[in-house]
């Protein structure tokens, strides 16, 4: 196989985050995304997700600090040049797969960072970033989370009108809007008003877990219309009922629960690793490619295990981003 048949593309994961809050050298033997775990896992694209972390009191230096992270994520990689390399189109990405580097695609958790003026996206896109989910753990100014209790008690249990310019303009600059961590009021409205394919990058399927985080049936059915990805995540609390340690096994079910219901057009891999602990025996990136092995065993074809590794998340990335 070449190409796509080959690229494992993981469409959510946080490279250097123990560096920048816990203090590990990401060079060092363990890190889960060194480059070196990578290249064990044949991945060839991350979406690599940076996170200031918000508060309730802070309402700005966001934006500056999103430019510390993307520095220090460039910095690093340029110390590898011929193994690694940070790209913002489809031409940058492809040739990065032909020189066989691993191509690290900016995005940002977490709308917050906009600082309330829809012009900051514009920043973004200059420094590289090509996706932003609109919120993260709490409400925020553009939209509501499934992870905010508050939420139903104020009122703001949906987007804004600022998210709703946000999502509008993202679909003008050619910026991917992930959906990952809205309520499902702000998906719906979201998903009425976009223009472009999405994704909700790290999830799982609410079949396995009532959890509003997780996806209905309803909202896959209406990805799969938009033509959108939805990466599935390597986290228990988001792939087994009652919180148990999950397994490859339990990802696999969740991803093959997608296929049934509306294909393997629409779903891939979006790992959290560092953000959240992985699932029993996928401890890093070098553990990704079993899960294509996983995959054919349970009955899929070349074709399809291709499509949920990485195919997916570079047809989406084509469409919505700007040559």
């Amino acid at each position: 196989m070449t190409g796509d048949e080959m690229t494992i593309v993981d469409i959510h994961a946080h490279p250097l985050l123990d560096r920048l809050y816990r203090g590990q050298d990401s060079r060092q033997q363990g890190d889960r995304l060194s480059l070196k775990e990578l290249r064990r896992g044949r991945v060839g694209v991350v979406v690599s997700s940076i996170y200031p972390f918000w508060s309730v009191t802070r309402k700005s230096a966001y934006m500056d600090r999103c430019r510390d992270i993307l520095d220090l994520v460039e910095s690093y990689l340029a110390t590898y040049p011929d193994h690694a390399t940070v790209v913002a189109d489809p031409g940058g990405l492809e040739l990065a797969l032909a020189q066989g580097k691993i191509a690290f695609i900016h995005a940002v958790e977490g709308g917050h960072v906009l600082e309330g003026h829809v012009e900051n996206l514009e920043r973004l896109c200059r420094w590289g970033v090509r996706s932003l989910t609109l919120t993260h753990f709490m409400n925020n100014d553009l939209a509501a989370s499934t992870f905010d209790p508050r939420r139903k008690l104020t009122g703001q249990n949906g987007l804004t009108p600022f998210g709703r310019e946000v999502v509008a303009q993202m679909n003008a600059l050619g910026m991917i809007v992930d959906l990952a961590h809205s309520s499902e009021q702000a998906f719906w409205q979201a998903m009425e008003l976009t223009k472009q394919p999405v994704v909700v990058s790290h999830t799982g399927v609410r079949h396995f877990i009532r959890w509003e985080i997780c996806l209905s049936d309803e909202q896959l059915r209406a990805i799969a219309q938009n033509d959108g990805v939805v990466g599935i995540i390597l986290s228990s609390l988001w792939l087994k009922r009652f919180r148990l340690m999950a397994d490859i096994g339990d990802l696999v079910d969740n991803i093959l629960y997608v296929c049934s219901l509306v294909g393997a057009e629409h779903v891939g891999i979006g790992s959290d690793l560092n953000g959240t602990p992985p699932i029993r025996d996928l401890k890093s990136a070098g553990d990704l490619s079993r899960i294509w092995a996983r995959l054919l065993q349970a009955g899929g074809s070349d074709d399809d295990a291709a499509k949920i590794m990485g195919g997916n998340f570079l047809r989406l990335f084509r469409q919505v981003t700007p040559s």
